[in-house]
């Protein structure tokens, strides 16, 4: 193609970009815009400048009605095209509802998420901290804002990021003080297991269906989803051992529609669903069974209905999944009968009851933590009141060394 003047290639102005022609005749127009490359083709360079000035000002409205953006809409929408395809259900039920009922009703919420500043995400902690939720409820909310605005920041959306100079506040100084870990005491423990492990009078049956599934937990200390989603193929008889490798967690039903609860009713939609998913820390731990969790779920296999290998270990009465709530009443209706010291409470107390044996046979935190499944600072965090006693027992056993120290 023969260059005519209309078709010369300009020598733009510094930071205008460059036009250039390819072997093909067709011009390429490059320009940075917002420190990124924007390429416009053409036939020719009025063309390409034309294409270019209509590129700048879709970006530019573009950029407007992102800056309009407010923090909330900004949150769910990086919720449900990022963090959807990154989290399991569970863990995206739970980032949900922290957006949802500490961020969506806070005065941040409604304000441009580029425009918001540190001081503004303090001002919001300390509502938080005034309204008195729990140290994890307000960490919650501060990890889901430093998750945002790393994200943000790392996509060049914003220049700065207000979250690195806000602190999450200690325990301490959090009003709603964190509630201490219930866990049985050996006598307790003899008065459950007792209780736990009864027949019926005039039948050979379980007083409880779920007895010998409690004391299991308590000797394994495994978490309530990986008990719920244990099947018999998980246990292996013969080697003693328990495969923990999978988990089941109630999640809300995207399909389901709150506006219309009796369609869904009708259609038998419910607003729940049980999902097997991996553990906790996606990891497949393979536990030795000592010798009270190997006659617990020996015991449990003998009254078993469904003994099937892929059968559920913890079924109910009809074969299909557990649940936390089923169980939990179950629970309680055990430590009322028993009258341990702790009432009313999780499936949890099992797990840190397994918890507080281990710490009293003063093994190494590394090795605890891998039996429950949880990194090293997660176990010393939850377990600091038993890592602070192993270690004044530890200061206590210099005692028994026999010196004599001569003050003059």
């Amino acid at each position: 193609m023969a260059k005519t003047k209309e078709n010369a290639i300009p020598k733009l102005p510094y930071g205008e970009g460059s036009i250039s022609l390819r072997k093909d005749g067709t011009y390429v127009y490059k320009k940075n815009i917002d420190k990124k490359p924007v390429f416009v083709y053409g036939k020719s360079v009025q063309e390409v400048m034309r294409k270019m000035k209509a590129k700048e000002k879709e970006l530019s409205e573009k950029q407007i009605e992102d800056i309009k953006e407010t923090l909330s809409d900004a949150m769910h929408e990086w919720l449900k095209n990022y963090k959807a395809n990154k989290l399991k259900a569970s863990s995206y039920d739970r980032l949900e509802c922290t957006i949802k009922n500490q961020i969506d009703p806070s005065n941040i919420a409604k304000m441009r998420w580029q425009i918001i500043t540190s001081d503004n995400i303090d001002d919001f902690i300390k509502e938080l901290i005034d309204k008195e939720y729990s140290w994890s409820t307000i960490k919650k909310a501060y990890d889901a804002l430093n998750e945002f605005y790393n994200y943000m920041t790392d996509r060049k959306k914003i220049a700065d990021n207000p979250m690195i100079l806000v602190e999450m506040p200690t325990k301490e100084n959090v009003k709603k003080k964190v509630k201490a870990i219930e866990f049985f005491t050996e006598e307790d423990i003899v008065k459950f297991i007792n209780e736990a492990s009864k027949l019926m009078k005039h039948r050979n049956r379980p007083k409880y269906a779920l007895g010998f599934g409690f004391i299991f937990m308590i000797f394994t200390g495994i978490r309530a989803g990986e008990a719920i989603a244990l099947r018999w193929e998980d246990i292996d008889f013969e080697n003693k051992t328990v495969m923990i490798n999978k988990s089941i967690e109630r999640v809300i039903n995207r399909e389901y529609d709150e506006s219309n609860p009796e369609l869904m009713k009708k259609k038998g939609i419910t607003k729940y669903i049980d999902k097997e998913d991996t553990t906790k820390t996606k990891a497949t731990r393979l536990l030795a069974l000592n010798k009270h969790a190997y006659e617990a779920i020996t015991q449990m296999y003998k009254y078993a209905k469904f003994k099937e290998p892929t059968d559920l270990v913890f079924a109910t009465e009809t074969g299909v999944c557990n649940n936390i709530s089923n169980m939990t009443r179950s629970l309680n209706a055990i430590q009322e009968k028993a009258e341990t010291s702790v009432q009313n409470s999780g499936l949890h107390v099992l797990r840190h009851t397994n918890a507080s044996l281990l710490f009293k046979k003063n093994l190494p935190i590394e090795i605890i933590a891998s039996l429950l499944g949880h990194s090293v600072e997660v176990c010393r965090e939850t377990y600091l009141h038993f890592v602070q006693e192993q270690k004044a027992e530890a200061i206590q056993k210099l005692d028994a060394y026999n010196f004599e120290i001569n003050i003059n």
